[in-house]
């Protein structure tokens, strides 16, 4: 069970941090380069988390987890 968990951490964290982040920087330079110019509505670049952000649900996550965790001990 900690391995799943842990496993599934990873890529919660991953898909936060990395892959959002890097789809809203291709949506900046989709925007710039071929929307924008055309006057084509755009798509949105705000996609990932800051670490700060990230830091936050994990700690959120966590108390949420042991404090439910007592209730059915």
């Amino acid at each position: 069970a900690a391995v799943t968990s842990l496993a599934l951490l990873l890529i919660v964290i991953i898909d936060a941090m990395g892959l959002r982040r890097t789809v809203g920087r291709h949506a900046t330079t989709l925007n710039e380069q071929l929307l924008l110019p055309q006057g084509k509505k755009t798509l949105r670049e705000r996609q990932g988390h800051e670490p700060f952000e990230v830091a936050g649900g994990l700690l959120l996550g966590f108390v949420v987890a042991w404090t439910a965790g007592g209730f059915w001990r």
